[in-house]
C-alpha cells in the first residue's frame, strides 16, 4: 500500500499537501524517500508573529485580557525562541503540540491519506474528544484566514480539537 493512499501518484500528493498549507509560500519545503516536511519560514514568522497573534486574540477573545501572551512573546524575536517558549505550554491559549493524522483528502471521492502536524495551540477552552467534524473545522478555518488575510500566517491555521 502506498503511503499517499487517495492519490494517483507522489506528485499529486505533494501538490495536494502544498495546495492545502503552502499556497502562499510561508513554509520551506525539504523531502527525501521518506517524508516531505514543510518548516514556517522564519523570516515570514518574524515579519508577521506578534500583529498575527494580537490580531488573531482580538478575533477569537474580543476584549478579554490575552496581553500576558503577547507580552511574553515580544521578549523575544524570533521563530525558534517562540516555538521553544510555546513547547513549555506557558498559557493556555499558546502551547505546542502535534496534530496526528490530519486528513488530506485524496483524488478520489471519500479517499484520504494522513499527515502529521506540529503547531501551536492558539485557543484552548477545555478538552473534548470529537469526530467527524473535519468539514466543519475546515469551514472556520477558511472563515478566520479570510479574516485575518492580510496575514500570510493566516493560511497556517487549522481549527482543531486537540488531545
Amino acid at each position: 500500500m502506498n503511503p499517499w493512499r487517495g492519490f494517483s501518484s507522489f506528485e499529486a500528493f505533494k501538490e495536494a499537501l502544498l495546495k492545502r498549507f503552502n499556497v502562499n509560500g510561508i513554509y520551506s519545503i525539504e523531502e527525501d524517500d521518506e517524508e516531505i516536511r514543510l518548516t514556517l519560514k522564519p523570516d515570514v514568522a518574524e515579519a508577521e508573529w506578534l500583529p498575527f497573534l494580537r490580531a488573531f486574540y482580538k478575533l477569537r477573545f474580543g476584549d478579554e485580557e490575552q496581553e500576558g501572551i503577547a507580552s511574553r512573546l515580544s521578549e523575544y524575536d524570533n521563530l525558534e525562541a517562540w516555538i521553544n517558549l510555546a513547547k513549555g505550554k506557558p498559557f493556555e491559549s499558546y502551547q505546542a503540540a502535534t496534530l496526528y493524522n490530519f486528513p488530506i483528502y485524496g483524488e478520489l471521492k471519500y479517499d484520504r491519506t494522513s499527515v502529521s502536524v506540529d503547531y501551536i495551540i492558539l485557543s484552548l477552552t477545555g478538552k473534548i474528544w470529537m469526530e467527524c467534524y473535519g468539514k466543519l473545522f475546515d469551514f472556520f478555518s477558511r472563515l478566520i484566514q479570510d479574516r485575518l488575510s492580510t496575514f500570510r500566517l493566516a493560511d497556517g491555521l487549522i481549527v482543531d480539537i486537540s488531545e
